[in-house]
């Protein structure tokens, strides 16, 4: 929330919600798909397990490359 003016904090609390109630309807859609055709709670964890960790590299690339393009962006 430091990035963003403080007279904006309500629209980006807004977003980052939005954003949360949607990934966990994502994530619960991927779950009950995955029961329905496995009938296997450790499918469940394992396919959730894997998308976890894909959100995680992705997040963890996209604040790194958000770093250099600050970084790049102050050097001139």
């Amino acid at each position: 929330m430091n990035a963003v003016a403080p007279q904006q904090h309500g629209q980006a609390g807004g977003i980052i919600i939005s954003a949360q109630m949607l990934g966990g309807t994502i994530g619960m859609a991927v779950a009950s798909v995955v029961f329905s055709t496995t009938k296997s709670y450790q499918a469940i964890f394992a396919v959730v397990a894997v998308l976890v960790l894909a959100v995680l590299a992705y997040g963890l690339l996209a604040i790194k490359a958000r770093g250099k393009t600050i970084t790049q962006g102050t050097e001139n």
